[in-house]
């Protein structure tokens, strides 16, 4: 099965006023960069993009392919969502960074933490206090999970589970191995 696929246009015109009226017409501009290469400057539908993160198992970290409608036809680019920013009030997606991948070379990549299992200490009046959220990692990008499950099974009150904790196979933790994921107090 193949990648996951978004249509996007390449976009010519730059600036403020131009992004404005990409945006009035619900439209989400975006850019690609990476891997040495120029930078590219397309728009999608967010709507492609929110139905495509839904339906993958990967969520944001989905490696994707975009197909950009060009003068001299359609091209094709590898990419991973890199930052998204959406509006506060209204939730429309403003803007999209993408960076190219290969799927030799690992990329950094922030991964949400996932807890499992009800820990024995909850039971005994502990108070769980879940300190960290997401981890960096580095990792190929077809490798990157959608979560880091955290197994709590076995935590008792005083107990506490750190990054030095977790065995992701070949992907390599950036983040502090010092730093507590979840702790039973």
């Amino acid at each position: 099965m193949g990648l996951p696929i978004l249509k996007t246009k390449e976009r010519t015109t730059f600036g403020k006023t131009n992004t404005k009226r990409i945006r009035y017409q619900k439209l989400t501009p975006a850019v690609i960069y990476g891997l040495d290469k120029e930078n590219r400057h397309v728009t999608f539908d967010p709507r492609d993009i929110e139905r495509l993160f839904r339906n993958e198992k990967n969520g944001r970290n989905t490696v994707i392919e975009l197909e950009i409608e060009t003068d001299k036809g359609v091209e094709k680019e590898t990419v991973l969502t890199y930052q998204m920013q959406t509006n506060a009030i209204t939730r429309f997606m403003e803007h999209v960074d993408f960076i190219r991948v290969s799927d030799q070379v690992k990329i950094r990549a922030i991964v949400p933490v996932e807890l499992i299992g009800n820990a024995p200490g909850l039971k005994m009046g502990g108070v769980l206090i879940h300190k960290l959220r997401e981890i960096v990692i580095k990792s190929l990008p077809q490798d990157i999970p959608a979560t880091i499950p955290v197994d709590m099974t076995k935590l008792k009150v005083n107990d506490f589970f750190k990054l030095a904790d977790l065995n992701l196979g070949d992907m390599e933790i950036i983040s502090n191995l010092d730093d507590t994921i979840v702790r039973i107090a």
